[in-house]
């Protein structure tokens, strides 16, 4: 446990030193750091005699293998999302939060940001945004499972960030291609979820002992408690899916071109463009 804790706090400080002096939430450097994931995973560039045998084996050159991977996976998902988010106007910010049925009036919502550092090793949020006194963290799936200790990460991440930064009322959103009970494991929680909803369900969850938190608290050491349980309390869940949040952006982007203007032209293509990748990925269909 001491060893695997401390290489992991030595890799993030090492990680954020790479990064020091620069403006570390625009979005070349937010294109940097989703390059460097490809860094640490080699197999998904077909860079690896393992992968490339795999691309043989499926009768494909690897550089279709590698499109095939890029086009399907959500690291590169996740950047165009942080990119529309960040170029977009706040009040697009607010419709899109909104899709995630959770009663809030985020008015001075920011860019989405990164983390850096010893951040890191409790989790890196696919999307981050925060106002003054909200703090909002989203996970994206694509086909990637959902489960209880992604959610005790994040709550020991906002428990982190308070000690740090100062409180802020915590959120936890879940994006999805469908309704979340079929991204969820294991199996045998699916009817508990459905029955208590997300938010009862995690509470309940969290506060229960089970082998893989029990493992968490392992590998990253224990939580503060006083701050833990005040998240895990004070946490307010929501979800939304890929095709209501296309349905919201297509939205917004039919208004603004309504508007007419170069800056109505600039957001109907960078709205238009990312729905298209959505939808070329099965992720969202125009109604």
């Amino acid at each position: 446990m001491d060893r695997n804790a401390a290489a992991d706090r030595n890799a993030a400080r090492f990680a954020a030193t790479l990064h020091n002096g620069r403006d570390r939430n625009t979005w070349p450097e937010q294109l940097y750091r989703y390059v460097e994931h490809y860094f640490w995973v080699p197999q998904n560039l077909i860079k690896t005699e393992k992968a490339a045998r795999a691309a043989r084996r499926r009768g494909e050159k690897k550089i279709e293998a590698f499109y095939g991977l890029i086009r399907s996976q959500e690291v590169p998902l996740n950047f165009c999302l942080n990119l529309v988010l960040r170029v977009v106007p706040p009040n697009v910010r607010i419709a899109f939060l909104r899709q995630f049925h959770v009663d809030h009036a985020p008015s001075d919502i920011l860019d989405p940001q990164l983390l850096y550092g010893e951040d890191r090793r409790f989790t890196q949020p696919d999307l981050l945004l925060q106002t003054s006194t909200q703090r909002f963290f989203v996970e994206l799936k694509v086909s990637s499972s959902a489960k209880v200790d992604q959610i005790e990460k994040y709550v020991r991440l906002h428990a982190h960030l308070d000690r740090l930064e100062g409180s802020r009322e915590p959120y936890l959103y879940f994006l999805t291609p469908g309704p979340l009970e079929r991204s969820w494991r294991p199996k045998s929680q699916r009817a508990d979820l459905d029955r208590d909803g997300l938010q009862a369900f995690a509470r309940k969850a969290l506060k229960q002992q089970n082998p893989s938190l029990k493992q968490l608290t392992e590998s990253i050491g224990p939580a503060p408690e006083v701050s833990y349980n005040s998240v895990i309390d004070t946490l307010r869940m929501g979800h939304a899916t890929w095709q209501s949040i296309g349905d919201c952006l297509c939205s917004e982007r039919d208004s603004r071109f309504a508007q007419g203007g170069e800056i109505a032209d600039v957001m109907s293509a960078l709205i238009g463009d990312f729905l298209t990748d959505l939808e070329a990925r099965g992720l969202w269909n125009h109604t």
